[in-house]
């Protein structure tokens, strides 16, 4: 039996199980990072680059400390957690002042029963949540090229292991808004 995954308990609003998902995988990632940011911190070098250039070379040196090794996880993590808040309060507000939300074809939204006006706050939460995990997922493997690198005795990172983490969390951006829109533009078509 296949569950809807707009499906909600009768009880009161709750998360869908696509919304579940994507909370809890990020979650993970999140804290997988963290558990691999405490591991490696004792293998740095007494210097760490703290800042790499547009060249990819270090411009920038500090000490091992807590707050220079693990602000790349706490920047991510901050930035998760705002993408994540606004991606739970959006569907809220489809429901309370969906005129407040800017989408195309407004007044053919603003027509929907609410049913459907709950479906489209469901799919703009996917549409935050899931480059909330692509986000994650690259910012981390930004930082373990950059410890790949403090490992190997390098200066530099080359441009080539930071362009695909950062292609990824753009990739994830635009997916997250293809799918969005693709659903969004059948809910309203003429």
């Amino acid at each position: 039996m296949s569950q809807n995954p707009f499906e909600e308990k009768p009880s009161g609003p709750s998360l869908d199980s696509g919304s579940k998902f994507l909370l809890g995988a990020n979650a993970v990632l999140l804290l997988l990072w963290a558990w691999w940011t405490f591991r490696t911190y004792h293998s740095l070098p007494a210097t760490i680059p703290l800042h790499f250039g547009p060249s990819g070379a270090a411009d920038r040196w500090g000490e091992r400390s807590i707050p220079n090794w693990f602000l790349l996880l706490f920047v991510g993590a901050g930035m998760a957690g705002i993408e994540t808040a606004v991606a739970m309060i959006i569907p809220l507000l489809v429901r309370k002042r969906p005129e407040l939300v800017n989408l195309p074809k407004k007044a053919r939204f603003l027509a929907l029963p609410e049913e459907e006006k709950r479906k489209v706050g469901v799919y703009l939460r996917w549409m935050m949540l899931f480059p909330a995990l692509i986000m994650t997922a690259g910012l981390w493997m930004i930082h373990g090229m950059i410890y790949e690198t403090i490992r190997t005795g390098g200066d530099r990172l080359g441009i080539s292991q930071v362009l695909f983490p950062l292609a990824l969390m753009m990739g994830g951006f635009v997916i997250g808004t293809i799918v969005f829109f693709k659903n969004y533009l059948k809910m309203v078509r003429d």
